[in-house]
Order: C-alpha cells, then sequence, then structure tokens
C-alpha cells in the first residue's frame, strides 16, 4: 500500500498555507479581503486533486488500452453549503470529461475503466476514514 507524508504549516501572511510533499511545495490561501489569494483554497485544491486523478487516469487507461484519444479535459463546478454554526461542507461536485476519438461503446468501456481506477474519485465517492488529533506538546 502506498502512503504519503505531507506537511503543512500557516504561514504569517493572511490564510496562506506552504505544504511539503515529494520535494515540491504549494501555497494554499484564501481570496481577497480574508486572505492575499497567493493561491487556491483548499476547497479549490480538493477539486484540482479530482481532475488532475481523472485526467492521469484517462490517460493511463488511454495507454494501456491503445486508445487514440485526443483533447482530453476535465470541467468540475463544486457547490458548497454553508451551516448554521459557521461551517461548510462541499455538497455537490459535477464533473464532466470530455476528448476526441473513440466509436460509442469504446467512449463508454473507457469513460468508465476511467472513473474505476481515478483514486480521488473512489475516495471521496465512498468516503474517507479521519483521524485528526491533537499533538502532545
Amino acid at each position: 500500500m502506498a502512503g504519503y507524508d505531507i506537511k503543512s504549516e500557516l504561514r504569517p501572511v493572511g490564510y496562506q498555507v506552504r505544504t511539503t510533499t515529494n520535494g515540491h511545495q504549494v501555497t494554499a490561501d484564501e481570496p481577497l479581503p480574508a486572505g492575499t489569494d497567493a493561491g487556491p483554497n483548499p476547497v479549490e485544491y480538493l477539486i484540482t486533486a479530482l481532475n488532475s486523478c481523472l485526467l492521469i487516469s484517462a490517460g493511463s487507461v488511454a495507454r494501456n488500452r491503445k486508445y487514440d484519444v485526443k483533447n482530453l479535459k476535465v470541467e468540475s463546478k463544486a457547490r458548497v453549503t454553508g451551516h448554521p454554526d459557521g461551517s461548510s461542507e462541499v455538497a455537490e461536485i459535477n464533473t464532466t470529461l470530455s476528448f476526441d476519438g473513440l466509436s460509442d461503446d469504446d467512449r463508454q468501456a473507457f469513460f468508465k475503466r476511467t472513473v474505476e481506477v481515478c483514486t480521488v474519485h473512489k475516495s471521496l465517492e465512498g468516503g474517507i476514514k479521519m483521524n485528526i488529533k491533537l499533538a502532545d506538546n
């Protein structure tokens, strides 16, 4: 089983969060006026992860099955619901995968297999067991 070690820290500017993973750094932030708009917000990163995983999965399926697909693209729109206690959650994600090539039957098989092997989609669809704890002093 693969694992990931991702470290994040809040910077002293706006709501900027610097995250380091596998030698890469990314910045998350909130839009103005609360944040400094130095990067996508966490929900945008969540949707970006879904889109990226779908496209990587599609590329892999196309290579493995020798499908000649072109112009692979994904577009997602998310709806966030606010709650009376001030919290919020992603209530719905609507995603469209588009590409050129393949017959109708192959298009459906390609699409189905792409969604089946997308780790992020599978995780979001089934829910993720999370254990969040307070670190010892």
